[in-house]
């Protein structure tokens, strides 16, 4: 199979590999349901594509939006709150307990009914560490027939506690010595699942080869960025390593609870068989 990576922008790719990606997108939407309106959640560790599927996704089918769980990052001094309050390494953004899972909730289950007012949709600037002034607006009674929830850690249970006493790398071993932080986070992590899965219709997951694979490709993704944020391949690796423990856990178990698992090849490319 003529292999592309998924992560690329959907326009930047040859037309061959945009050939690709439109199977790859084919196959999925013909499992969809008939049903309208569906909530389809994308989850998958950094960098393995999980944006450029639902755009490309969204742009077969009218009347779909594409809602990024980084955007409802909680604001830098609520984060800074729950450092001082909790651990350190909640001033972080990224793992369960730093989004603001009641107003992704709330607006996941207003775009399912016909009679909601405005929603504001937040916007998350990175590069500020900073949620954005304004955000998107959806008006008021639109319910669109398709909604993505692409994120990281969408649709991943937490794991079990007697899984999280043994550290899964340096990070954990002298950030974490306790387990405090980790069992804080696997619990906010129950959760999301709690509020997230009983709105979401259909789950979807991309499976990435091993984690070192996950930190090339994130890798990758900063080094195509006019101003990238993480400077070196050591600094990715810094920075992903708070999202090890439930990446690894989502790799293994998402077959589990996936609707359907998409699993790539080293060189980015999914493989042939779309799983289940």
């Amino acid at each position: 199979m003529p292999r592309y990576s998924i992560a690329a922008d959907k326009d930047s790719l040859p037309e061959q590999a945009s050939r690709e990606l439109e199977r790859t997108v084919s196959q999925l939407l013909e499992t969809l349901p008939a049903r309208r309106p569906l909530t389809i959640g994308l989850g998958g560790a950094p960098g393995t594509g999980k944006t450029t599927l639902a755009r490309a996704c969204a742009a077969r089918i009218d009347a779909t939006m594409v809602l990024s769980l980084d955007d409802y990052y909680l604001p830098r001094a609520q984060r800074m709150s729950l450092a001082d309050a909790v651990h350190p390494l909640l001033a972080n953004r990224g793992v369960a307990g730093t989004h603001d899972i009641e107003l992704l909730a709330s607006h996941l289950a207003q775009l399912k009914n016909p009679g909601h007012e405005e929603i504001e949709i937040p916007l998350f600037d990175k590069q500020q560490d900073e949620r954005r002034n304004r955000g998107r607006f959806v008006m008021k009674n639109h319910v669109p027939e398709l909604v993505f929830l692409e994120g990281w850690i969408v649709g991943v249970p937490p794991q079990a506690e007697s899984d999280l006493v043994a550290p899964v790398n340096a990070m954990e071993i002298q950030s974490d010595p306790h387990a405090t932080w980790r069992t804080w986070v696997n619990r906010a992590l129950g959760q999301y699942s709690e509020l997230l899965t009983p709105l979401l219709d259909l789950n979807w997951q991309l499976v990435a080869p091993d984690w070192e694979t996950i930190i090339e490709w994130r890798w990758a993704q900063e080094c195509q960025l006019e101003r990238p944020w993480l400077k070196s391949r050591d600094e990715v690796a810094a920075f992903l390593a708070p999202f090890q423990r439930w990446c690894i856990h989502a790799q293994q178990n998402c077959r589990s609870w996936a609707d359907h698992v998409i699993t790539l090849d080293h060189r980015h490319g999914p493989v042939e068989r779309i799983d289940p």
